[in-house]
């Protein structure tokens, strides 16, 4: 099994028609986390997380990232503590993760969708597999802003 050689965030912004606001929103919306992880093959795998600091669990007590946040996370934390461990092992992804940091879910996720898109690619099979099969042959997709 190849292991993770490189983790690098990106910040993807997706215009908006209008400004949209609510109250306590105290940044734009429609920003995403995008996590791009290299494995010692090269081989690439993705995740993002769409990070907005007033939008968390808990009805907003707790987590909220903003994409700063996150991109800090990820690059602080959670890259020095998975680069080099061999990809397929889910269970020792998440013990590494939280071993380092407590919280930050949408970090954790956006580099965790990345390990699934780069462990399937490795085994040459959809990610879905790795998630107990197909269930759907086709998934509405929507966005509200």
């Amino acid at each position: 099994m190849d292991t993770i050689a490189s983790i690098e965030t990106l910040l993807v912004a997706v215009p908006t028609r209008r400004e949209h606001k609510w109250t306590g929103l105290t940044e734009p919306i429609g920003r995403y986390v995008v996590t791009k992880l290299t494995d010692s093959s090269g081989r690439v795998g993705w995740g993002e997380a769409p990070a907005l600091k007033d939008w968390g669990g808990e009805f907003g007590r707790y987590f909220g990232e903003s994409h700063s946040i996150a991109r800090l996370v990820i690059a602080n934390y959670l890259a020095p503590a998975v680069r080099g461990m061999p990809l397929g092992d889910f269970v020792e992804l998440h013990r590494r993760m939280d071993a380092i940091v407590k919280g930050y879910p949408y970090a954790k996720a956006a580099v965790e969708f990345a390990y699934y898109d780069l462990t399937a690619r490795e085994l040459g099979v959809p990610a879905y597999t790795l998630l107990g099969g197909r269930a759907r042959d086709r998934i509405p997709v929507t966005h509200s802003i």
